[in-house]
């Protein structure tokens, strides 16, 4: 074989071979796979050995990010602490059909690290004249509150406080008041339309959750007359049921037998705020809506 033919031939694995070391040297940390940014952010990561990064988003042309930036823990991997690598990104600018992207970044020409992500822009370049604050509830652990306001420098809400008197409480009750909605909302038990709400039988009343010792309960006292309390089960953390600050609980068919309007076990979530609650029978039949009562303010 000739020293062109075998150039050739080993070509392909050279370049595959080098696109892994190249692969092997760095990370990109942000933006990450399948996740959301909004507002105003970096593009950052690592590399051992480029002395040019550069970054392409949805296929444009490459931007030059700043690199040689100090990180102590690649020290071990690279052999030395300048790898960091950075540039500010608007990421109100990045608009597609489904606000889905594609960035590719290149260490000295050579990919080294390809993922998607996704975006929520307000609609234009830089929001500018708002105010905003909300609290979100069980954040960052069970009864703290975290309070969020609008930053217009970071086009995004940033944490202002967090109050965690209620996080060292072993024993609590809110109330919420509602209605529990009797009919069947299962796609399998017929023609549904989730719609239907205002077609199903409204069962108002007020509903308390307690919560004592990692474990929550639920009773309900109906504007009829008639009542149902649920024995205490171990309580969800807000990370396994939602990212909304829900916590809540799994009441299985035992729990619920001495209140017939609750067939088949009781899934509940509550946030401080709001409280959601279906029942497991086949064709869910019993949905609880509720909003929290002005006490427990």
């Amino acid at each position: 074989m000739s020293y062109l033919r075998l150039l050739r031939a080993i070509a392909p694995f050279a370049l595959a071979s080098a696109s892994f070391s190249a692969a092997a040297q760095g990370a990109l940390e942000s933006p990450r796979f399948a996740t959301y940014y909004s507002g105003i952010g970096l593009i950052s990561g690592w590399h051992c050995s480029a002395r040019r990064i550069e970054v392409s988003i949805d296929g444009g042309a490459p931007m030059v990010a700043g690199s040689g930036t100090p990180r102590q823990d690649t020290a071990g991997i690279c052999g030395r602490s300048d790898t960091g690598f950075s540039m500010t990104m608007n990421w109100n600018l990045l608009e597609t059909p489904n606000n889905r992207h594609r960035i590719l970044v290149m260490a000295d020409g050579v990919v080294f690290a390809d993922t998607t992500f996704q975006t929520t822009s307000s609609g234009v370049e830089y929001l500018t004249g708002k105010r905003a604050y909300l609290t979100v509830p069980n954040f960052p652990s069970f009864g703290a509150i975290a309070s969020l306001q609008w930053d217009e420098a970071a086009q995004n809400f940033q944490i202002s406080a967090y109050e965690t008197a209620y996080s060292r409480v072993t024993t609590r009750r809110e109330t919420y008041d509602g209605a529990l909605l009797i009919g069947s909302t299962g796609p399998s038990c017929g023609p549904y339309n989730s719609t239907q709400g205002s077609k199903l039988l409204k069962r108002y009343g007020s509903f308390a959750v307690d919560y004592a010792n990692g474990q929550i309960a639920l009773s309900a006292k109906y504007a009829d007359g008639g009542s149902c309390n649920l024995p205490p089960v171990p309580m969800l953390s807000a990370d396994a049921v939602s990212a909304q600050g829900f916590v809540g609980g799994n009441f299985n068919a035992a729990a619920t037998a001495s209140c017939p309007e609750l067939p088949g076990g009781l899934k509940l979530l509550v946030n401080g705020q709001t409280l959601a609650a279906w029942t497991l029978d086949s064709c869910t039949t019993g949905n609880v809506r509720a909003s929290a009562s002005y006490n427990n303010q």
